[in-house]
């Protein structure tokens, strides 16, 4: 339900500020897994007028889940960015084209991490993010391509 999916968010946001890295880590599975069940598990014709309010409140627990993602790419533990990373592909296509455009901001950043294992995960991730921002683009893949430019 959508109390369901509030909750969760909530305890994404929380387990996004945890002390252990682990735990961070799980939290970006759990962001990962809600923001792309969202639309699914609530039963949402987004394009239906009666659902106008449900796919509001789906917007919102999406645009709740994003800073979480956002800061873990910008975590102190370089695991946790390192996770972010290699889910960037994914991150991609669970928020959806309006939003994947941040997903693909944080990429860039952690392509040049001082980190050399971050830095490996986000090379290893670009071609699971140029194949959703192929997949997503109206215009041609070229201009999806340029998004990583």
């Amino acid at each position: 339900t959508l109390q369901e999916a509030a909750w969760l968010a909530r305890v994404c946001d929380r387990l996004g500020r945890d002390a252990l890295p682990c735990v961070r880590r799980g939290a970006l599975d759990a962001v990962l897994v809600l923001a792309a069940a969202l639309p699914v598990s609530l039963d949402l014709d987004l394009d239906a007028p009666n659902d106008f309010s449900r796919a509001q409140e789906v917007h919102l627990l999406r645009c709740k889940l994003m800073p979480v993602a956002t800061s873990l790419a910008e975590d102190a533990a370089a695991e946790v960015r390192a996770a972010v990373a290699r889910r960037a592909g994914a991150l991609c296509d669970a928020f959806g084209e309006k939003r994947s455009a941040v997903v693909v901001d944080d990429a860039r950043g952690l392509l040049e991490d001082a980190d050399a294992r971050v830095r490996c995960a986000a090379a290893k991730a670009l071609p699971a993010i140029a194949a959703v921002a192929a997949r997503q683009s109206d215009a041609d893949s070229n201009a999806a391509l340029a998004l990583l430019a």
